[in-house]
């Protein structure tokens, strides 16, 4: 390893433990399915999106070293686009299919890093989730690297889980091996869409599971509901079309929002 890049992933496992007791003491992030888990290797992390907070709680859930997209323009700005860099974001542009995102997503996974792949393309704009995108499977399939689904609750009305319980939730499903597909006999689309399916039904499965045991301490779907009436003031979207398509297209490469 350079030393330059010992240098940054020491420095991402340093901002990694402080952001976890932050997190922990704050808003009671609660990471869940981490243990007994095999989390080496090219590994994609498919996870819904609700917040622009989400790629630093998933990072701080996770315990291996995890790579993002972002927004093209924030590598301008002098300390947003250093923190970025930092954090191994890399940019891609939202307007139009972006072959060199692609490019540098492929690279992270072939050298066997972790990527995180907001599985619907876009993020909620009502907390719901949302249909997937084919590009989590596409992703996964063409660098055969097998997908971890993951659910993160508690982020899209962050004000109201700041020392609230439940507070956020990170919660890990079961890996699922790439190899396993590639005798289904589908064409490429359909197998990327399948894929895509798989891993958003184990994210439901995740929520579902998550809500229920809120229940029983209390905390109801109901409760749940509330949170999300009247849209999400942080990312000020009171009154706006619920659920706008964002600019992912098919392949659902959506960018880090920091």
């Amino acid at each position: 390893m350079k030393f330059i890049d010992f240098c940054m992933t020491f420095y991402y496992l340093l901002a990694q433990k402080f952001l976890l007791t932050l997190f922990r003491s704050f808003y009671g992030l609660k990471p869940q399915g981490v243990r007994g888990k095999n989390w080496d290797g090219g590994l994609i992390i498919a996870s819904n999106h609700q917040s622009f907070i989400d790629p630093i709680v998933i990072g701080s859930a996770a315990p291996r070293e995890l790579y993002y997209f972002a927004k093209e323009e924030i590598f301008s700005w002098p300390v947003i686009g250093f923190l970025a860099r930092s954090f191994n974001a890399f940019p891609v542009k939202r307007e139009a299919f972006d072959l060199e995102a692609i490019r540098a997503a492929n690279r992270v996974l072939r050298s066997g890093k972790a990527l995180v792949v907001f599985i619907e393309g876009t993020r909620s704009r009502t907390g719901e989730l949302l249909p997937p995108k084919n590009g989590v499977g596409l992703l996964a399939y063409q660098n055969r690297v097998d997908v971890l689904p993951a659910y993160v609750h508690g982020t899209f009305r962050l004000r109201r889980s700041l020392l609230h319980y439940p507070g956020l939730i990170v919660a890990f499903g079961e890996r699922m091996r790439i190899a396993d597909y590639e005798y289904l006999g589908l064409p490429k689309k359909d197998l990327y869409n399948r894929i895509a399916q798989d891993a958003m039904a184990q994210i439901r499965r995740l929520k579902a599971d998550v809500l229920r045991r809120f229940h029983t301490f209390g905390y109801s779907a109901s409760q749940e509901a509330k949170n999300r009436k009247g849209g999400n003031i942080e990312h000020g979207t009171r009154g706006e079309k619920s659920n706008r398509s964002g600019s992912g297209g098919e392949t659902g490469v959506e960018p880090a929002r920091r």
